[in-house]
C-alpha cells in the first residue's frame, strides 16, 4: 500500500536545500521514482518512514550532461535514455552507454536516472560497474554544504551508500579518458 505523504517539487537547488533542512528526518528525493513506488507497495523498510517527496525534475540544471573541464557532467535527473543519445556519452563513455541500453524496458530507461539507480545501490543496478571502471566521482548537496567524492567510496552494501538523510547527490563526474580505453558490457 502507498502511504499517505506531501509532495515537494522545488525549482532551484536552494528550494531543494531548504526542503532537505526542513523535511531531513523523512523526507526522499524523487527524480525517476522507479524503484520508489515499487518500494512502497511492497512495504520495504526503506520506504515506511517516508512522509515527503522532494521531486527534483523541475530544476533544469540537474537534467543536463555537459563537458566540464576534462569531465563529463551527468546531472542527477538524466534517464538513462539521456545517457543512450547523448553525443559526449556515445564518445567518451561506450560502456555506460551499452549498460544504460540494457536498463529494463525503454518505458524504464524513459523514466529511471543514473543517478537514482546508484542511490538505491541494488545488487543489479547496471549503472554501477560502468561508472566503477570510469573512476566517477559524486557531486553530493545537503543544507549546509557540498562535496565530492569517489562513487567507489560511496557505495557500501546492498542498499546501503553514505547517503545522509538531508542530502541529495545532484551530479556524476566522469573524468574523460585516454583513447585507448577498451571495454565491453
Amino acid at each position: 500500500m502507498i502511504p499517505q505523504f506531501k509532495y515537494c517539487r522545488p525549482n532551484t537547488l536552494d528550494d531543494l536545500k531548504n526542503y532537505l533542512m526542513e523535511f531531513q528526518d523523512n523526507s526522499r528525493i524523487i527524480a525517476g521514482g522507479t524503484d520508489i513506488i515499487p518500494g512502497f507497495i511492497q512495504e520495504s523498510k526503506r520506504f515506511t518512514s517516508i512522509t515527503h517527496l522532494i521531486d527534483i525534475n523541475a530544476i533544469d540544471d540537474l537534467r543536463k550532461i555537459r563537458l566540464d573541464d576534462g569531465f563529463i557532467s551527468i546531472g542527477s535527473t538524466a534517464t538513462f535514455s539521456d545517457i543512450t543519445k547523448n553525443e559526449i556519452a556515445l564518445k567518451h563513455f561506450p560502456l555506460l552507454v551499452k549498460a544504460s541500453q540494457t536498463v529494463g524496458s525503454l518505458q524504464i530507461r524513459n523514466r529511471a536516472t543514473v543517478v537514482g539507480n546508484f542511490v538505491n545501490n541494488a545488487p543489479c543496478a547496471d549503472s554501477i560497474p560502468p561508472l566503477l571502471v570510469y573512476n566517477a566521482s559524486i557531486k553530493i548537496i545537503s543544507p549546509v554544504n557540498e562535496k565530492i567524492i569517489p562513487l567507489n567510496d560511496f557505495l557500501l552494501k546492498p542498499y546501503e551508500t553514505q547517503m545522509q538523510k538531508n542530502e541529495c547527490v545532484v551530479e556524476i563526474r566522469i573524468p574523460i579518458l585516454e583513447k585507448n580505453f577498451i571495454g565491453d558490457f
